[in-house]
């Protein structure tokens, strides 16, 4: 087994433990809900969680192989559960888990740093861009049959515009010249505040190898539509993994309010 599997195993293990110890009343709870849940009904949520996995996977190999790397589906299918649950372990905007995908390409596949850099921002825009699509849909068919009071509707709004500015940030990725003076600026930041060393060589090599990574996506932008397709259906399999736990528990859930949750999920995974 792999070092840093170990690692990952122990760390999910020693969290288990502590959250067992500090919220056990919590989960003596949650175990009573599931024995009174109907199993038929709880094991779906269970296949659409397991669909996700392998359509991240998927959208992962796809891309690898786009840039000229052959990645089995096993390995991204091992890789993906390893990454959604540090994500969700740990808060840090999708850093904890993408750092053990960034840390298996390079040191067991070779892959360029640059590459997985871009690989991994096209995977999270292929992501992104795919959820923006199913909320702006459920957002204007909510509109359009429930009032909203104007707190609900400043929520809303608050989450739309989020989403739209974390989409405009990764377009931004696409101009070189704009992104390096931006990072060669807070480098110069940084070495002013901190009296660090920081040069410019490293970073250009990064943005190259990465730049050299999406321009071959950029170039055929149908290389972006399959990633695109598997994420959504990716967010598509996880709301139906929530509407069913709901349904298993005996509740009826609007799935709005779900596709609304998911959305505030994905605001304040950025924001803690």
């Amino acid at each position: 087994m792999k070092k840093w599997i170990k690692y990952f195993y122990l760390l999910f293990i020693s969290l288990i433990i502590i959250a067992f110890i500090t919220q056990y009343d919590e989960i003596k709870k949650v175990f009573y809900l599931i024995l009174k849940a109907d199993i038929k009904l709880l094991i779906l949520p269970i296949i659409f969680i397991c669909f996700s996995f392998l359509m991240i996977s998927m959208a992962y190999k796809s891309l690898l192989k786009s840039i000229g790397y052959d990645v089995s589906l096993f390995k991204f299918f091992r890789l993906s559960i390893v990454m959604t649950s540090l994500n969700s372990l740990i808060p840090s905007m999708g850093i904890a888990g993408h750092t053990a995908i960034f840390h298996s390409l390079k040191n067991h596949h070779n892959v360029e740093e640059g590459k997985i850099i871009s690989t991994i921002t096209i995977y999270t825009l292929a992501l992104l861009s795919s959820f923006m699509s199913i909320f702006f849909v459920a957002l204007i068919w909510f509109l359009a049959t429930v009032k909203l009071n104007i707190v609900d509707l400043i929520m809303t709004s608050f989450i739309a515009i989020f989403l739209i500015i974390i989409y405009l940030s990764y377009l931004l990725l696409k101009n070189k010249n704009k992104l390096l003076s931006i990072i060669i600026k807070i480098k110069d930041l940084i070495n002013k505040i901190f009296h660090a060393k920081l040069t410019d060589n490293p970073i250009k090599k990064l943005l190259s190898e990465f730049y050299e990574g999406s321009s071959i996506i950029n170039k055929n932008k149908k290389l972006f539509l399959l990633p695109f397709i598997l994420m959504l259906l990716k967010n598509i399999g996880d709301i139906l993994s929530i509407y069913f736990i709901f349904l298993s528990l005996r509740v009826n859930a609007n799935i709005f309010i779900i596709i609304f949750g998911i959305a505030a999920g994905v605001v304040l995974s950025f924001i803690t």
